[in-house]
């Protein structure tokens, strides 16, 4: 598909010069004015610019200035085209956006070659645009599925640690109770903690949600005692209590 090259001047002759030039290898579209570039622009979308400075109404400086200030058409590229020559005058022109500046009269080769290099350019950064678009949607996928997955990882956690609390609780009628009353109090006192003290620093909503979900399990040790000696209803022998221990 051809690459389409919107030609801005004022002088007929010089828009017949240019379409001669390129109308083999373009889609060409014209425009005689800044403001009929801006509206040719949002229609014709073209992929480069040749835009003459010295134009009546609004010159080719300020019309290039707007093309790069509007989101939709910032990545046109733009080739200025005038009869200044002076240093100022290319300076001022890539102050206002423009991409290359080329002197009349111009030579046709050496504008062909500026042309193919602009085309180049804009197509190599169009690619890295897509490119870091499609890379940005995959590390929001890729961040979404962590999270899922650390959420399900998280879910699982909650369950084993419900499944061992209940473990415990089955091997001693009293313990339910015990836990909720724990549970209750290692978050009163790691809430006080937090607001005063020598740990409030070191005490953060992750701790006392580990605090919290963990306090169930401080007597899973009973799990692995004998029922002999976990409801035994008299005092514990010396040998039992270490095995308590």
């Amino acid at each position: 598909m051809k690459q389409k090259i919107l030609i801005v001047d004022d002088d007929e002759t010089n828009v017949a010069i240019l379409e001669e030039l390129l109308e083999e290898q373009y889609v060409l579209a014209t425009a005689s004015s800044g403001q009929q570039c801006l509206e040719k622009i949002d229609r014709f979308k073209p992929d480069l610019v040749l835009l003459d400075i010295l134009m009546s109404g609004m010159d080719g400086y300020e019309t290039c200035r707007r093309i790069k200030s509007d989101p939709q058409s910032e990545t046109t590229h733009i080739i200025l085209i005038s009869a200044k020559t002076s240093i100022e005058s290319r300076l001022k022109g890539y102050e206002v956006g423009a991409d290359d500046y080329i002197a009349k009269p111009f030579d046709g080769d050496e504008l062909l070659a500026k042309i193919k290099v602009q085309l180049r350019l804009r197509e190599a950064l169009m690619n890295l645009t897509s490119m870091h678009a499609q890379v940005s949607l995959q590390n929001t996928k890729l961040e979404e599925l962590v999270y899922q997955r650390t959420a399900e990882v998280v879910e699982t956690r909650d369950l084993v640690v419900f499944a061992l609390a209940k473990l415990t609780e089955s091997r001693d009628p009293e313990t339910g109770e015990h836990l909720e009353r724990i549970c209750a109090y290692s978050q009163i006192l790691t809430e006080q903690l937090a607001k005063e003290g020598p740990y409030t620093h070191q005490i953060n909503e992750q701790f006392l949600e580990d605090i919290h979900r963990s306090s169930p399990l401080h007597d899973i040790g009973k799990v692995g005692i004998p029922d002999a000696i976990l409801l035994k209803p008299g005092r514990l022998s010396a040998s039992e209590f270490e095995i308590m221990k």
